[in-house]
């Protein structure tokens, strides 16, 4: 269920709201709960975010981030990154600031500016970005992209320009080409500018195949070698029935031959519930080409409510031609389904018997309202995480926290009332049986991409769905469900609870 929060919030930063200078912020409480003299020299970390909700999406969009670090030589938290968030009156992200602060002293330059224009459609169509020299606060480079779309509103390239300081303008610096064929990427290609020829030349082309549920099960990665395009690398990928990676390979190739030898492997099982119950990772072999050696294997047991209990990692002897295990990592949750202690082991030579090396507490406030935040690896809103590592000296088992991370989320209100449009999606029968349909008559797309993930983060359907047609999901367990829709590019447009009856 819960796998990660700085990636949880770091996947809410992918959409938008509106401009920093229309909030009000309140910072004198914020760090007033945390005591640096009560944890000696350690170096932990404390976020703070604010958050401001947005209607059309059911979802949340971030206004600031700030990060501070706690510095033993003066027993006070100094703030070191900030980043600041501006929004049009269509919750687009059309300015972002990067701060650092670079001294005790509290001196504060910027990292980089990046300003958005959109269209009617709310499609980027260029933004340019700025960036500074952390040393001086100097501007040292800009760069400027430009988005092209086509009928359908599809992107389809991308030109970028930098400017040239000497000659005071705009110069050619990439160009990206992409094919499409029924809303799928096909073909990607990479050109940057040859200032000697005045001309673009081709350095990478990406190419997929996929299979008929629209699964990416070929990748070919073509690149710019000794004066020519030589394919470099390619990976294969399986899927089951449901939508769930099976299996993946990767061969790369190098000079001189540049022929495909093998990189890596991956197989994955699922059990009936849909839940990733093994994996196991090959590497290849040095005595041959295109062989393969076991290197790790992971597996995963789940709790009567399909939420992570343990997880067990084995590594592959090739003495003995057997795994052997590595750690172990027990979770423990509250009545919620919170996380609220991972534990770490490492086997004694006694059979059964462990060795505990790590613990990691999460600790949580629960105050916003129920709603406000959805993502698949979470169905409850904290406004205050903090997770603290202890390392487990095995020698000496006296218990030492070596880190500690704490975050503080808020909803902040907009001062400006702004006009809201009605949401463009419709998801229905819920909760449901067999099936469910997505009605998106208001958007201009052909088709959109489904995926449904379990309580415990585990995707369980991704496929295609089309206008006025229903998606079978009979083979879903009864239980709570996230539905997120995307685009054919693989945006993020909106995300539901479902619940399977």
């Amino acid at each position: 269920m819960l796998k990660s929060l700085p990636i949880l919030f770091s996947f809410l930063l992918v959409v938008s709201s509106l401009s920093a200078q229309d909030f009000n912020f309140d910072n004198d409480d914020a760090f007033a709960q945390f005591s640096p003299n009560a944890w000696g020299s350690i170096e932990s970390d404390v976020y703070e975010n604010f958050y401001l909700f947005n209607p059309q999406r059911s979802s949340v969009r971030a206004v600031l981030d700030t990060f501070k670090r706690f510095a033993p030589s003066s027993g006070i938290y100094r703030q070191t990154l900030e980043t600041h968030y501006g929004y049009d009156a269509n919750y687009n992200l059309n300015f972002r600031r990067n701060l650092s602060f670079v001294s005790d002293a509290g001196t504060i330059l910027p990292n980089s500016e990046i300003f958005g224009v959109y269209n009617e459609d709310n499609q980027l169509l260029s933004d340019t970005t700025y960036v500074f020299n952390l040393n001086t606060g100097e501007r040292i480079l800009d760069i400027k992209r430009q988005l092209l779309y086509n009928g359908d509103g599809i992107w389809i390239g991308t030109i970028t320009e930098k400017w040239d300081n000497n000659e005071q303008k705009w110069l050619p610096d990439v160009m990206i080409d992409r094919v499409l064929e029924n809303g799928f990427l096909i073909t990607q290609t990479r050109k940057t500018w040859n200032a000697g020829t005045m001309a673009f030349v081709i350095d990478r082309v990406d190419n997929y195949e996929y299979d008929a549920s629209g699964n990416n099960v070929l990748y070919k990665l073509e690149t710019l070698a000794m004066g020519m395009l030589r394919l470099t690398q390619e990976i294969t990928r399986e899927f089951n029935s449901s939508g769930q990676m099976t299996f993946f390979s990767s061969f790369i190739a190098s000079a001189p031959d540049f022929a495909l030898r093998p990189f890596q492997k991956v197989e994955i099982e699922y059990d009936l519930n849909g839940s990733r119950v093994q994996e196991i990772l090959s590497l290849p072999a040095t005595d041959g080409m295109n062989i393969w050696r076991n290197a790790t294997r992971t597996s995963y047991t789940y709790s009567e409510t399909l939420i992570i209990e343990s997880i067990l990692r084995e590594t592959w002897s090739l003495a003995s031609q057997a795994w052997n295990v590595t750690t172990k990592t027990d979770y423990e949750y509250d009545s919620f389904g919170n996380l609220l202690t991972t534990s770490e082991y490492t086997p004694l030579s006694v059979p059964d018997s462990w060795l505990i090396s790590r613990m990691t507490d999460f600790t949580y406030d629960l105050d916003f309202e129920p709603g406000s935040f959805i993502n698949p690896n979470i169905d409850f809103n904290p406004n205050y995480y903090m997770q603290t590592a202890v390392q487990i000296n095995q020698i000496n088992p006296a218990p030492a926290i070596n880190s500690r991370q704490e975050y503080i989320f808020k909803l902040v209100e907009p001062n400006s009332t702004i006009e809201l449009v009605s949401e463009i999606f419709k998801i229905f029968p819920n909760p449901f049986s067999e099936y469910i349909q997505v009605d998106f008559e208001d958007l201009n797309a052909t088709f959109l991409r489904a995926q449904i993930f379990n309580n415990s983060g585990i995707l369980c359907l991704n496929q295609q769905v089309h206008l006025n047609t229903p998606v079978n999901v009979a083979h879903l367990i009864p239980g709570p469900y996230i539905l997120l829709i995307k685009s054919a590019d693989g945006q993020v447009l909106s995300s539901r609870k479902l619940i399977k009856k």
